[in-house]
């Protein structure tokens, strides 16, 4: 047991964060004040714990992506399982989501494959193949565009690719500019094919 030295409150020891320094182990203030603490903190220095955030970050993001590997391996079940919560409890947010994603995506559409079959059996066999890598393998994999629509990339087969999600999911919407390069210049050749049929 231990007296917190701002609420005056005598706790039990899990009610305080530890502390290498002290005799005992753990801090001097309990979990609760010091919560406080660091709020009034963070409050009244936005800009610095921004910057030492920021600079923290850049400095170990190695050991940060680990963390979240390591975690994401041992809470799967837990993440999965607040996921399907999240969007239970935010069916309007999960919906809006959808829809602007799917507005992009036909935005996103090249004019001159809009209305093309082919093009449509290209896109149904690249996420059929998807889902049947994702059941073989037991390994979930994404159809991820490699150009990302929100780099303004297009939705089409040429900008495709089948990824484990894992890897889609750190990729976020970054992209190398020469496979961007690639890529516009491929469009560029399939609308100039189908301009000649």
């Amino acid at each position: 047991m231990k007296k917190c030295k701002i609420c005056q409150q005598v706790k039990d020891l899990k009610h305080f964060y530890k502390h290498k320094q002290t005799k005992d182990g753990v801090n001097i203030y309990c979990k609760t004040c010091q919560s406080k603490i660091n709020a009034e903190y963070r409050k009244n220095n936005k800009e610095k714990v921004r910057k030492t955030t920021e600079e923290w970050r850049a400095n170990n993001r190695e050991r940060m992506l680990n963390k979240m590997k390591e975690y994401g391996a041992k809470n799967r079940q837990k993440l999965r399982d607040y996921a399907k919560t999240y969007a239970k409890n935010n069916k309007a947010k999960r919906s809006h989501w959808n829809a602007k994603r799917k507005a992009i995506k036909r935005s996103s559409i090249p004019s001159f494959v809009k209305y093309c079959d082919l093009e449509s059996k290209r896109l149904k066999a690249i996420y059929t193949l998807c889902i049947n890598i994702s059941k073989t393998t037991g390994v979930e994999h994404h159809v991820d565009h490699m150009w990302p629509l929100a780099d303004g990339g297009p939705h089409w087969s040429g900008n495709l690719q089948i990824i484990p999600a894992e890897e889609n999911i750190k990729k976020r919407a970054k992209v190398d500019p020469a496979i961007k390069a690639t890529i516009q210049e491929m469009l560029a050749e399939e609308e100039r094919l189908h301009a000649e049929r």
